[in-house]
């Protein structure tokens, strides 16, 4: 794992609140640290935080699915801004925290089922779809697979390649089988692919459907899946 990833990873996943209260804790950490109460329990946050870190470097830790590998981590750099932020300014800071608040529950509801794609506002000024997974735990699939048995009944003859999640969804089609059988696919075939896949460019293949969602504040729909019919 590159040591850049962690940094770039939380740059685009803390809340505003956090981005702003770390780099205040950072050049105001003797005004913070004024007392031994605040010592001991942020001085913890801190040490475990950079042991962490460094441990994880060192020994060349694999992380998958991003978040759940980086909970224990996060919580930390969380706490520390939040409350770097309250001796900034309590006003500010319950402003601030109740604006986040409502916009982040408003917005984990409008992209359903996709929260765990969620990006904080800062991030939606890049290509999230080119550098970022957008469907690494396949939730698009039931989608996929519900609008291909809506429109294509008449097709059921027809080889359908798709991941492990195929068996479940498409039990009407008489042909199912996975990516690696792709090389000896024979015409008329659909493929259905989601982000937990590379997508890849198949010759007389037509789209037929994507599955998208957008974020709040972000002028691009997010692709999850789409699609193709080759024939």
């Amino acid at each position: 794992m590159s040591a850049s990833y962690i940094p770039i990873w939380l740059l685009l996943k803390l809340p505003i609140i956090v981005l702003i209260g770390v780099p205040y804790f950072i050049f105001n950490e003797k005004k913070i640290l004024h007392n031994k109460i605040n010592k001991l329990y942020l001085g913890t946050f801190i040490l475990t935080a950079i042991f962490i870190y460094i441990f994880i470097i060192v020994f060349k830790v694999r992380i998958y699915n991003e978040i759940r590998h980086l909970l224990f981590f996060l919580n930390l750099i969380l706490i520390l801004g939040i409350i770097s932020i309250f001796y900034l300014s309590k006003k500010f800071f319950f402003i601030l925290s109740i604006g986040s608040i409502a916009v982040f529950i408003a917005e984990i509801i409008y992209i359903h089922p996709y929260q765990y794609s969620w990006f904080n506002l800062p991030s939606r000024v890049i290509n999230l779809q080119k550098n970022f997974q957008i469907d690494y735990w396949g939730v698009s699939n039931r989608n996929l697979y519900t609008y291909l048995k809506k429109n294509f009944e008449t097709h059921k003859s027809s080889c359908v390649y798709g991941d492990h999640y195929i068996e479940i969804f498409l039990n009407e089609f008489d042909c199912k089988k996975n990516f690696s059988e792709l090389n000896n696919a024979q015409k008329p075939f659909f493929i259905v692919q989601n982000l937990r896949y590379t997508y890849k460019s198949f010759p007389d293949c037509k789209l037929l459907y994507e599955e998208k969602f957008r974020l709040f504040f972000y002028n691009q729909d997010l692709i999850a899946g789409k699609i193709v019919m080759c024939s």
